[in-house]
């Protein structure tokens, strides 16, 4: 054979050379300080424990009506928990605090809360000219 025919003989021919990425590196293989790719699953969520709540406490019975009688000298006009009710007001509202505005003829007013009582009769008169209660 001649030397020739050595240097014409066929190569065997390379491996083709394909790019890895780092995230088809396994862990083993991936150089010290290589940060990974492919992100870390998320840890489950801790269970919550549940809170004992407290019963709602029992309002008992709604509270009865009670009397309430309302009026003032001289006469003024009166207004009950927001409300116009007249010049003099006698009847029955539920037991409780209620708000009273007074207001005389001339303008003056009186401002006050009563407390009416359940099955009780409550009286608030007011004497303007004095500036204080009457016995009315």
């Amino acid at each position: 054979a001649t030397p020739t025919s050595a240097a014409s003989a066929p190569t065997p021919a390379a491996p083709p050379v394909v790019a890895k990425t780092p995230a088809a590196t396994p862990l083993a293989a991936r150089p010290a300080g290589t940060p990974r790719t492919t992100p870390a699953p998320a840890p489950a969520p801790a269970p919550v424990a549940a809170v004992p709540t407290a019963p709602a406490p029992n309002p008992g019975p709604a509270a009865g009506p009670g009397a309430l009688t309302v009026n003032s000298r001289p006469w003024s006009n009166i207004t009950l928990d927001g409300k116009p009710v007249g010049t003099t007001f006698k009847g029955e509202v539920p037991a409780g605090r209620h708000a009273l505005v007074l207001t005389a003829q001339d303008g003056r007013t009186k401002s006050t809360s009563v407390t009416v009582r359940e099955g009780a009769p409550t009286r608030f008169c007011w004497d303007f000219e004095s500036d204080s209660e009457c016995g009315r």
